[in-house]
């Protein structure tokens, strides 16, 4: 049969399709740039989500850095209010010494030196908390008591809430004995005036030039399914189920150090002008750790070290700590779009880039 005239060929027509097949725009280098920052967001949020779900112990805090940067804030008069030494320790080679001094200015509104962590306690989830304190040999008693360790809650600002309420769970020592306190409120505002209900839960005598060894499993709640256990030198001496929080949006703050809030006023009478205090061993864990992820000590040092290995090297970063692996993936995302590193001869599958073919004469 004769062909139309201007019909195509069979060659002709095998030309237009591959033709076809093979056009297309080049990936501009935005596009490019795109999909290399998506890529990467992707892989370092899986790995960084099953890293930390199998990660049981979120801060290491035992001072074997030789300073405070991992603390996330650092509530302190001056130089002389928290030192890193080398003895007494609990543990390794550094703890911390706390010093107050009645003269020392105000920090915070209030006669304090304290290390600080954020978020380390959220309403409905569990949390281990693992640290040992050290009395010296020459602590006086005083009838004013001080704050040794607390879990400060943070207060609504959205509805006005004052910031003068009293912690929810706290480690204080009195006269010559530690008391461990506790107050809740399921109100969603509470009045000013520390108004929530307040508990002593234990009291004991403390032992001066010694440690004193604390692990404390909390599942934080301003309702019924609280729950609240402590252990001091491997003894469990509180178990209480119940409220144990404030009614706030934000997590709970964890300090370490002195507060001493009668010396806020200076007419309030005092028997002592300066208090010294050593801390060591912090931890801090989620609720899927136990009682040995937390307890200060040799063996549990021990599991700290082979979990070390086989977890990312870490480094504090501006006072917070991040996985070396967290940090490189994030300077390689910045970089990437900087700079337009193009991994499409590396990686052709992933970064397909279709070029033009010039047009046959």
């Amino acid at each position: 049969m004769q062909k139309a005239s201007g019909a195509l060929n069979d060659d002709e027509i095998n030309r237009g399709l591959e033709a076809k097949k093979n056009a297309g725009l080049e990936v501009s280098k935005y596009e490019m740039k795109a999909r290399l920052v998506l890529t990467f967001l992707v892989l370092h949020f899986a790995v960084s989500a099953c890293y930390e779900s199998r990660r049981p112990v979120l801060y290491t805090l035992d001072f074997e850095s030789g300073d405070l940067l991992s603390w996330h804030k650092r509530k302190l008069a001056g130089p002389h209010s928290a030192q890193i030494v080398t003895d007494p320790v609990r543990g390794g080679r550094y703890a911390v010494r706390f010093m107050l001094r009645r003269t020392d200015r105000l920090v915070s509104k209030g006669k304090r030196a304290e290390l600080q962590m954020f978020a380390v306690g959220r309403h409905g989830h569990e949390y281990w908390y693992g640290f040992s304190i050290y009395i010296p040999s020459d602590w006086r008693e005083d009838i004013k008591d001080e704050v040794v360790a607390q879990w400060n809650a943070t207060r609504d600002r959205h509805l006005g809430e004052s910031a003068r309420r009293s912690p929810p769970l706290a480690i204080r020592i009195k006269r010559n004995k530690w008391f461990i306190t506790c107050r809740w409120d399921s109100r969603a505002l509470t009045p000013p005036g520390n108004t929530a209900p307040k508990r002593t839960l234990w009291r004991g005598e403390y032992r001066r030039g010694a440690w004193t060894d604390w692990v404390v499993h909390a599942r934080w709640s301003y309702g019924a399914d609280g729950l609240l256990e402590i252990w001091q030198n491997g003894r469990l001496i509180v178990t209480r189920r119940g409220p144990n929080t404030y009614n706030d949006v934000a997590g709970l703050r964890f300090k370490i150090g002195i507060y001493k809030p009668q010396w806020n006023n200076p007419e309030n009478l005092s028997l002592v002008t300066v208090r010294v205090i050593y801390h060591d061993e912090v931890r801090i864990a989620g609720g899927n750790a136990s009682y040995g992820d937390v307890a200060p000590g040799p063996l549990q040092r021990r599991a700290a070290h082979l979990r070390r290995r086989r977890a990312w090297p870490r480094i504090a970063v501006v006072g917070y700590p991040f996985s070396v692996i967290s940090v490189g993936m994030k300077f390689f995302i910045v970089a990437s779009w900087f700079y337009a590193i193009d991994l499409a001869s590396i990686f052709p599958k992933l970064f397909p880039v279709k070029r033009q073919k010039t047009r046959q004469s």
